[in-house]
């Protein structure tokens, strides 16, 4: 018959053959109530106690003298503590004499060892009773779920990492089967969720079949900060839902689609979509109010719209007699569809080449930006649209060379 205290360490075998004692006497119990089987598994701890040194004698006798241990160990049991029973082993006397000789040189008594293995065996007996191991939530431990009320629930001084080994599958997962959050991050004053993609992955990937893809929001910061360098992303003293970073020539902020409107910004009381180029930060613009406000900082330009084949550039009014489609406050400055050309002495016509795509529904606008002698002025323009010229005629010859200014339109 196989000794439940072989193959363990002496302390070891005496607290697991204790406690599967007292499980197995619970377990006889099953219609007592929980509080009165944990009553009882202390009190027989109790009668354990006061013969704990008859306890360690035992089990040092299954080390020492195997030949003369008795196997035939008593259960105990009783409704208290006062009916708990347990029998002796064979040769009792003659081994506890020995047994105290042997110990009472040394610096730690029977009765201490005994003290500390039963109160490890206390531990070890209410949790076999229960038939669960108790969780840890320290280092190395386990993370209990349910847990996280108390600012001291789950702590951990060093990161926890989940590394999945295998290609394409999910490392950590956070499923809210309900209609609540998946998965929440939270700081004080660092960053909540950082999401980083490797050299070719993505650093997020938000979506949604029918609702909201991703949602930044900040009471008094930045709701969402988007940020594309070989540096680490740089502070911004800005207050807004979106800061769009893009450090050295990257791009801050790319809007694309398909088939529908790659951005849309949209205000009800202030600007739509604020943008600013510069060497400092961008600045307030106090009163603005539209749909894109657009500031150079410096020398730079504040919008710059371009087309291949298209429109580059294009503003409408409601109604054909409501509103302004352009405003402009200060010069205007138009290249190639603007010039100036030279009409010699003598002559009283010039050919221009504006370097643009002239059309037979071109209309040119042309004006003496000198005398061109007595009552001389210009007379018409001819366009020709297959050479992509036109050409200024005076009503006479001048008599000296004269500046006229020429305008495109359409």
């Amino acid at each position: 018959m196989h000794h439940p205290d072989h193959g363990r360490g002496r302390g070891g075998g005496a607290i697991h053959f204790l406690a599967l004692r007292l499980r197995r006497a619970g377990m006889r119990e099953a219609g007592a109530s929980a509080e009165v089987v944990a009553t009882r598994a202390l009190c027989r701890l109790q009668v354990f106690l006061e013969t704990g040194e008859r306890v360690a004698l035992e089990a040092s006798s299954i080390r020492r003298m195997p030949g003369s241990y008795n196997r035939s160990h008593t259960v105990l049991s009783g409704p208290t503590c006062n009916q708990a029973s347990f029998r002796q082993p064979m040769a009792w006397q003659e081994r506890r004499s020995s047994e105290m000789a042997i110990d009472s040189g040394t610096g730690t008594t029977r009765r201490k060892v005994l003290a500390a293995a039963l109160g490890a065996a206390g531990a070890y007996a209410v949790s076999a009773i229960a038939g669960v191991a108790p969780v840890a939530a320290v280092a190395n431990g386990n993370v209990q779920l349910g847990a996280g009320v108390a600012d001291t629930d789950n702590d951990s001084a060093a990161q926890t990492q989940v590394r999945g080994t295998t290609d394409g599958m999910v490392a950590f997962s956070a499923v809210q089967s309900g209609s609540g959050t998946g998965l929440y991050g939270y700081t004080l004053s660092g960053t909540g969720v950082l999401a980083v993609g490797g050299s070719s992955g993505n650093g997020l990937d938000a979506r949604s079949s029918t609702g909201t893809g991703a949602i930044g929001a900040s009471f008094s910061g930045i709701g969402v900060y988007g940020y594309s360098g070989s540096t680490v992303a740089p502070p911004v003293g800005a207050v807004a839902g979106v800061v769009a970073v893009g450090g050295g020539s990257c791009v801050g902020l790319y809007a694309q689609s398909t088939s529908g409107t790659g951005a849309i910004g949209a205000s009800f009381s202030r600007t739509g979509v604020y943008g600013y180029s510069g060497s400092t930060a961008a600045p307030f613009v106090a009163g603005a109010v539209a749909g894109v406000l657009a500031v150079g900082g410096g020398s730079r330009t504040g919008l710059d719209a371009r087309s291949t084949t298209g429109t580059a550039g294009r503003f409408a009014t409601g109604g054909l007699k409501s509103g302004l489609a352009l405003q402009t406050i200060g010069r205007v400055r138009f290249d190639n569809s603007v010039g100036i050309a030279t009409i010699a002495s003598g002559t009283s016509s010039v050919t221009v080449t504006p370097g643009i795509d002239l059309t037979a529904t071109s209309a040119v606008v042309a004006t003496l930006q000198g005398d061109a002698g007595g009552s001389t002025t210009v007379k018409r323009v001819v366009v020709n649209a297959t050479a992509d010229t036109l050409t200024i005629y005076l009503t006479a010859n001048a008599t000296a060379a004269v500046k006229v200014a020429w305008h495109v339109f359409g």
